[in-house]
């Protein structure tokens, strides 16, 4: 299974839905993860959602609300919610810095395998 690495940027954009990242970036994450080509269309779709999460989760657990206290899910709850008002493209490099040393459990690369799923979702 041929692996890649990702910064974990790309992968709390594609987990939470925040964008953190160039857009690029978490695109290629998200087509390397699932294991296909993603159309930007299909990537607001539950199902399509769902995916990414759950294989995000499978690859990095610590971004999983199972690890975290009372099981809070840092992404959009704590923490993460706190900082979304804030969020802006210029400033998102300063508050992923922040998130990483506030969580240091968190790694900053994430070596990913190639997934293997299908699409779910219709998109016209």
């Amino acid at each position: 299974m041929e692996a890649k690495t990702f910064p974990i940027e790309a992968l709390m954009s594609a987990e939470s839905g925040t964008l953190l990242c160039e857009f690029g970036e978490m695109h290629e994450y998200i087509e390397h993860i699932l294991g296909r080509s993603v159309w930007t269309a299909e990537m607001v779709h539950h199902a399509t959602k769902e995916a990414i999460k759950a294989a995000t989760w499978d690859v990095c657990p610590s971004l999983s609300h199972k690890h975290w206290p009372g099981g809070e899910r840092i992404s959009k709850f704590g923490w993460f919610s706190q900082q979304l008002p804030k969020i802006t493209s210029e400033n998102y490099r300063e508050v992923v810095e922040e998130f990483l040393q506030t969580f240091p459990k968190i790694p900053r690369t994430v070596d990913v395998p190639r997934g293997s799923t299908q699409r779910t979702v219709e998109v016209k």
